[in-house]
């Protein structure tokens, strides 16, 4: 069965190859179908808080998925016309959820980074610095043309 919209999220980052796996996600999507792949940003600031903190799952990733530059390359010829690409999300510092192997270092950055982040989150321009370096998310979304 094909759908009219396949949404995709926490998946592609995984994987080494995005032809591949938009190629997976377009063989579930009809003609003119949407598909919107979604993926955490571990870029920039992110990188380097998600691998001290988290290194057993930052290993997991594959972190060149998470650069639009990739995804906007993508061949024509897969039958996709872009309709959306974007970081969004803005600094959050709730992404570094996991405290892997703590140290006594590790554990009060960790304790003040989500302390800040309960200040950090009345701010209200924070939404809005989106970028590579900053934000936690990146969206893209593609119609299927053929």
């Amino acid at each position: 069965e094909l759908f009219d919209v396949v949404y995709s999220m926490g998946f592609v980052e995984h994987y080494p190859d995005i032809e591949l796996t938009t190629r997976k996600h377009l063989g579930c999507l009809k003609k003119g179908g949407i598909l919107i792949i979604g993926m955490p940003v571990f870029l920039g600031i992110n990188w380097w808080l998600a691998r001290y903190l988290s290194p057993d799952n930052f290993a997991s990733y594959y972190t060149h998925i998470m650069n639009d530059t990739l995804w906007l390359k993508l061949p024509r010829e897969l039958g996709i016309v872009l309709e959306y690409s974007g970081y969004v999300g803005g600094l959050n510092p709730h992404v570094h959820h996991r405290l892997e192997r703590p140290t006594l270092m590790k554990k009060i950055l960790y304790v003040a980074f989500h302390k800040a982040a309960k200040i950090w989150d009345r701010v209200p321009f924070t939404v809005h610095l989106n970028s590579k370096y900053l934000s936690y998310y990146y969206f893209v979304v593609f119609r299927k043309t053929i």
